[in-house]
């Protein structure tokens, strides 16, 4: 039997260094495990190469590494783990198999990091902006618990269920926002366009024209001659709301009002109430206090108004109250969730029935937005034959006009 020199962490960090017989590197991870301690690199200690060597050098990265490519490494690395291949090892393997050299540039200055004596949570934490806060937090707990590939498959989940809200959600508004665009389009090129060349033909005739008629020439008139201007004020006003949002309070005001719009509102408050539920639910069951937890799931939360209620739930629960309460003011989550919430607290099934209500609300939102695409393709097709044949029966009735005046 093989004896392999090994390092290992315990649940506080600790590292741990020996030399251990086993059949093979899964078995001595096993062996590890039943002591209480994650096996992070394992050689024969004969003298073969450590796991960790070899490391492919890094490549030129273009691409920016999205959040699919997180997801497959997490999923990856859960695998391996399970597997019982080392940490280091299993990153990288993740480093020759990541889709963009940006991320396996990142999977590999993990790596090097946790050879430094750096825990695997903080390692990802130098990547923030690749790694959101529920993965770091995710990675922590599964040190500390050692179930670090249950909690790196949890991870995974959980991003791919937030990628596919993501393109609920944006399934949901391709088609108005398209259709808006082409009512807009179609009724500038009428407006700059077709209607000058109309109206020409209809004041040299030198008759009176109807009210409508005229109120659609001096319109056109006008976006003719400040096309350019109308372009950059509209320009202007949108890059002046983007900056206005950038600044906290008024953000937060701006989504708070975002969240009141009809059918865009409830959206918006069915993804919200989907995302905090389940990403507090796998916080909680992986261990973290409910205090890092409400942290951490706020800050999962992309609109202001939503994470400003979450954080005030979290000061609420440091004073003592309860989650349920400081939840149910206002309308940033849908009404189920606090009293679900409530019912969790009373039973100490918190984790069990946050999971419940997200799984609720996500079929909610997928029924919602079916119901919302049916209702809508009819609506703007209606809105864009309406500014279309407002046109053409107004300048109908000026040639009607003109010619029963004849």
């Amino acid at each position: 039997m093989p004896t392999f020199a090994f390092s290992a962490r315990d649940t506080r960090g600790k590292w741990h260094r020996g030399t251990q017989a086993a059949e093979s590197s899964s078995a001595l991870a096993g062996a590890l495990r039943a002591r209480g301690l994650s096996l992070v690199t394992a050689r024969a200690a004969a003298g073969a190469a450590d796991e960790s060597s070899d490391v492919p050098k890094k490549r030129i990265a273009i691409l920016p590494a999205t959040s699919l490519d997180v997801e497959m490494g997490l999923r990856m690395l859960a695998n391996m783990l399970d597997a019982g291949i080392t940490l280091l090892s299993a990153l990288r393997t993740c480093t020759e198999q990541a889709r963009r050299a940006r991320m396996a540039n990142i999977w590999e200055d993990v790596s090097e990091h946790i050879e430094g004596g750096m825990s695997f949570a903080d390692s990802l934490a130098r990547h923030r902006r690749i790694f959101p806060r529920l993965v770091i937090q995710l990675a922590r707990a599964g040190e500390i618990s050692g179930n670090l590939e249950f909690v790196m498959d949890k991870a995974a989940d959980q991003l791919e269920r937030k990628r596919n809200l993501l393109i609920t959600l944006f399934s949901a508004m391709m088609y108005p926002a398209f259709a808006v665009v082409v009512a807009v389009l179609v009724t500038a090129y009428l407006m700059v366009k077709v209607i000058p060349l109309i109206s020409g033909f209809l004041e040299g005739e030198g008759r009176q024209l109807p009210a409508v008629t005229v109120a659609l020439i001096a319109t056109s008139n006008f976006m003719s001659n400040y096309f350019y201007e109308i372009v950059i004020f509209s320009a202007a006003v949108v890059m002046g709301l983007f900056i206005l949002h950038m600044w906290p309070p008024a953000g937060k005001k701006m989504d708070a009002f975002f969240l009141r719009i009809p059918i865009v509102g409830k959206l918006m408050r069915l993804a919200g109430t989907a995302m905090f539920a389940r990403g507090l639910s796998m916080l909680l069951e992986a261990g973290v206090p409910v205090l890092s937890a409400l942290e951490t799931a706020g800050g999962l939360m992309k609109n202001l108004a939503i994470s400003g209620r979450v954080e005030q739930a979290r000061q609420s629960v440091m004073g003592g109250n309860t989650l349920a309460k400081p939840l149910t003011g206002g309308r940033e989550f849908m009404p189920m969730l606090p009293r679900m919430i409530a019912v969790g607290e009373a039973t100490g099934t918190m984790s069990t029935v946050l999971l419940k209500v997200a799984d609720f609300h996500e079929q909610q939102l997928q029924s919602y937005v079916k119901r919302m695409t049916l209702m809508i393709e009819p609506i703007m097709t209606l809105v864009v034959g309406g500014l279309v044949g407002f046109v053409y029966l107004a300048f109908f009735m000026a040639i009607y006009s003109t010619i029963g005046h004849g």
